[in-house]
Formats: structure tokens, sequence, C-alpha cells
């Protein structure tokens, strides 16, 4: 893998994990605007499973950015456990926090970012397992272009669903990628 697959592959494990946190708020939201619980759970079980589901969760990888397309999700996540994401004022990408995001809209902006992040990038690059991590890539599913290319928001988008599944190998590119740029 050469570094510029490792950039594709680095912006699009990162933009599944920022898109996944955003959809979660809105099922959240939407669940908690219509009046019915989406789960039999109670507020603490719910804040208990997402502190869980977060632990590994590193939101500085894409630090620098002239945009936070989570808005107030990420302060929820690193609080008690509480969720309750207000809606940005300034939508850069054209994100409405209840309508499904703009993912071509996300990822131009996303890729455009590119002088910002290419020295996080490189230097992830310098720490990652490659053999592992090449590894890894072959052993996901085949469901829309190589992660290691510049995708459509329809490719990305069919990504963004097997991560939500829980495709233990997307998972753990997604973790292993974000925990090498933080290191």
């Amino acid at each position: 893998m050469d570094r510029e697959q490792f950039w594709h592959l680095y912006v699009n494990t990162n933009s599944l994990a920022e898109l996944a946190i955003l959809e979660l708020g809105r099922e959240l939201d939407a669940a908690g605007s219509a009046g019915l619980p989406a789960l039999p759970l109670s507020d603490e079980q719910i804040a208990a499973q997402l502190a869980e589901q977060s632990k590994n969760l590193d939101l500085s990888a894409l630090d620098g950015l002239d945009w936070d397309p989570l808005g107030a999700m990420a302060d929820g996540l690193a609080g008690l456990g509480r969720v309750a994401p207000e809606p940005m004022l300034e939508n850069p990408a054209d994100f409405e926090w209840n309508e499904p995001a703009d993912i071509d809209a996300y990822l131009n902006r996303a890729y455009a970012q590119e002088e910002i992040l290419r020295p996080r990038v490189d230097a992830a690059f310098a720490r990652i397992d490659l053999q592992a991590t090449r590894s890894q890539l072959t052993r996901l599913p085949a469901v829309a272009a190589r992660l290691t290319t510049r995708l459509t928001g329809e490719q990305l988008a069919r990504w963004l669903a097997v991560y939500r599944a829980g495709d233990p190998g997307l998972d753990f590119l997604v973790t292993t990628l974000r925990a090498a740029s933080s290191a």
C-alpha cells in the first residue's frame, strides 16, 4: 500500500466513524422527538451502551479541520454519556440534523482537507502495521470500491452500512487508523 492509497484509507475510515456517529445521533433524536422509546432501555442504559460503543472512538483524528460535522455530538460523547446534540449553526457541507447527510458533499469536503491532514496521515502511515492493514483489507466484503481509493457518496454509503452492521474487519481498520493518528 502506497501513501496515496493510505491517504484515501485514512480519510474514508475516519469518515465512516464520523458519519456513523452522526446517523446514530439522528436516530436517537428522531426516537426522542417521536415521543416513543426507540429501545426498551432507560436513559442510563442507553448512555452506558453509547459510552461502551464509543470507548475506542478518538475524535481527535481530524483535529485542525475548519468544520465540525458532529456539532455537539462530540461533547455529548465526551461527557457523561448523554447525547443531546444541538443543530449546528453553520452547516458547511449542507448537513441538516434531521435529514440524511449529503455524503458526496461530506467526502468532497474531507478530501479537500489534504493539506491540513497530510502531516497527520503521514505520521499514521509511519506508525501503522501495513502488513496487518493489508491483510485486513483483503478480508473485507466486496460491497463497493476499495477503501484505498477516492469514493463517491454512494460507495461510502455502502461501506457505512457494513460498518454500522458491525463488520469486525472494518471496525478493526477504523479503530486502528484512528489510534495510529492520535498516538
